[in-house]
């Protein structure tokens, strides 16, 4: 009976073993399955996340090239800006140079209207002395004129008595 109880324990000892070892490799298949699935979920999300990265990296070389692509767009609006300005610049020293000629120009023709409103002035006073004199020529005339008129007038109203009188000298000789 000890023998047997001996080979009943072993059994019992071998099945409870064996059953402890199952449990235990059940719990680590169920483990392993439990990391497996962990694993299978951090790949999925990792294999997402490399989606939404590889997304991310197109939509930002696509940004960087449309930032290029301004950016060259600027430049070469900057160099025609560049240009715009370079030529205002030579059209405002061409239109300066030509102001300045302009205004030499004025200047010259003020000195010169000045010298010939001087001449003009000069000319008028001048003018204005001979119209003076000639004035005061033709007054002295015309009292000369009227003087001599007047002696005129009186040398044929003389004249004119002078022939009465001889008329009537006459006609009183021929009637004594």
């Amino acid at each position: 009976r000890n023998s047997k109880t001996i080979e009943q324990l072993v059994e019992n000892f071998k099945a409870k073993a064996e059953e402890s070892e199952h449990r235990r490799v059940a719990a680590l298949v169920k483990r392993v399955d439990s990391m497996c699935n962990s694993l299978e979920a951090q790949k999925h999300e990792f294999n997402q996340n490399l989606m939404e990265f590889e997304r991310a990296s197109l939509a930002m070389k696509e940004r960087a090239m449309l930032h290029q692509t301004q950016a060259l767009d600027w430049a070469a609006q900057m160099a025609a800006l560049k240009q715009h300005a370079d030529e205002a610049r030579v059209n405002v020293q061409a239109a300066a140079l030509e102001a300045d000629k302009h205004r030499r120009a004025g200047v010259i023709m003020q000195q010169s209207i000045d010298a010939m409103q001087r001449r003009i002035t000069q000319e008028q006073a001048a003018t204005k002395k001979v119209g003076k004199q000639w004035s005061d020529d033709v007054e002295l005339m015309q009292s000369q004129l009227q003087n001599e008129v007047a002696a005129r007038i009186a040398a044929e109203e003389r004249l004119h008595e002078a022939s009465d009188a001889c008329r009537r000298g006459a006609r009183q000789e021929e009637e004594e």
